[in-house]
């Protein structure tokens, strides 16, 4: 029998070649103009994404082109964004939103790739006992489907001009946004001195290890120091230290760490000890940056002399042992802040303090506890303190 005429199955063939060449062509078009509008029409997104999945007027979709097991628990997703997803530095992270059992939940992952030509993002994640997103992710999501996200944000960035000297600290899947970081200054062929030290349960625990080993031997400029609670089975092969952090070995390979500009994520008891003994060092903490897990992981609780600023308009938090106004530890934070006689005089900065303990530098009296206006020119911040800025 015959299937078909075979000047028809040409035709059939060549219209599709040309149908995809055509789409090739027109859905890039597509994406890049919905960026320049934001439209609430559900007919038009419905027939946007029948063209191409990733399409949308409202909102950030990224298809999943890759799956990688970094280790048992954890896996790398490759995303193709659309172009509503923008630019972003390494540090950031984003939120995602799935759908799971008839309920919308979000959860916030860091980006785990630096920025590259092909617009490719790397979301890695680690699966939580219990969790449901993690748990989602890991067994049911797939190549092919298509996920939606937010935009890239967060303050816990690499800087546009790295300092010549960086540390590093990570432990467990806190690793991902210094990975990032890592990521983008091995793309740059950067000149500056890293030492990247990261802490897991076990060796089989150590996410992007291999990934990490072959940079420490490529670039002579990045010094890895690996650390494990317990060896374990590979007690004998393994040639990293073993135990959780402390001073001592933050001594013995970043003697000079008290001067060193550090990049610092992890759960909340390591990041506890890090913060502690760098404090205790007398280290300027205002020069440690870092990213939180648990938002209520507040460092005035935890650490003897030091001041928590927030800054509640634009998402920042400094963390210092140095008698620097609330004005100065803003624009160290990267904020800009109208300010003229900076001397509590002319009212420029004055903006409200919702919460915390000032010291008024000019007359020496300590604030209440209560929101009020300060002067922020001339307020040292004692304990934990809120400002809209």
């Amino acid at each position: 029998m015959f299937s078909g005429s075979p000047v028809r199955k040409t035709a059939g063939a060549l219209a599709r070649s040309l149908w995809e060449a055509s789409r090739r062509r027109v859905v890039p078009a597509l994406d890049r103009a919905s960026t320049r509008v934001q439209l609430d029409f559900p007919l038009l997104e419905a027939v946007l994404t029948q063209l191409e999945p990733t399409l949308s007027l409202r909102t950030v979709r990224a298809e999943v082109v890759a799956i990688v097991e970094e280790t048992a628990d954890t896996r790398s997703f490759w995303l193709r964004p659309n172009a509503r997803f923008g630019s972003f530095k390494p540090g950031s992270f984003v939120n995602v939103r799935l759908r799971i059992d008839g309920r919308m939940l979000e959860r916030s992952y860091s980006l785990s790739a630096a920025p590259r030509r092909d617009g490719l993002i790397c979301l890695t994640v680690k699966r939580v006992p219990g969790g449901l997103c993690s748990s989602y992710l890991a067994d049911r999501v797939h190549v092919g489907q298509v996920l939606e996200l937010s935009a890239p944000q967060g303050r816990f960035l690499l800087p546009d001009v790295v300092p010549d000297r960086v540390l590093m600290l990570s432990a467990g899947s806190g690793i991902t946004p210094v990975m990032a970081m890592l990521r983008e200054l091995v793309a740059r062929r950067s000149k500056a001195q890293v030492v990247f030290m990261h802490f897991a349960r076990t060796p089989e625990d150590v996410i992007f290890r291999a990934e990490l080993m072959e940079i420490a031997r490529e670039h002579p400029n990045v010094k890895l120091v690996l650390c494990v609670e317990e060896a374990g089975a590979s007690a004998d092969a393994w040639q990293g230290a073993v135990g959780r952090f402390r001073e001592p070995l933050l001594v013995q390979h970043a003697p000079e760490f008290r001067e060193l500009d550090t990049f610092l994520c992890g759960p909340s008891g390591f990041m506890q000890a890090v913060m502690s003994c760098f404090e205790q060092a007398d280290a300027d903490l205002s020069k440690r940056r870092y990213a939180r897990f648990n938002v209520e992981l507040d460092a005035g609780r935890f650490l003897d002399h030091a001041q928590v600023i927030r800054f509640l308009r634009s998402g920042a938090e400094s963390v210092s042992n140095r008698p620097r106004t609330i004005l100065e530890e803003a624009e160290r934070a990267g904020l800009r802040v109208e300010s003229g006689c900076r001397a509590g005089n002319c009212g420029t900065c004055r903006c409200r303090k919702k919460s915390g303990v000032v010291v008024d530098v000019t007359t020496g009296i300590e604030s209440s506890s209560a929101a009020e206006f300060i002067y922020p020119c001339v307020s040292v911040a004692r304990g934990t303190v809120e400002v809209e800025l």
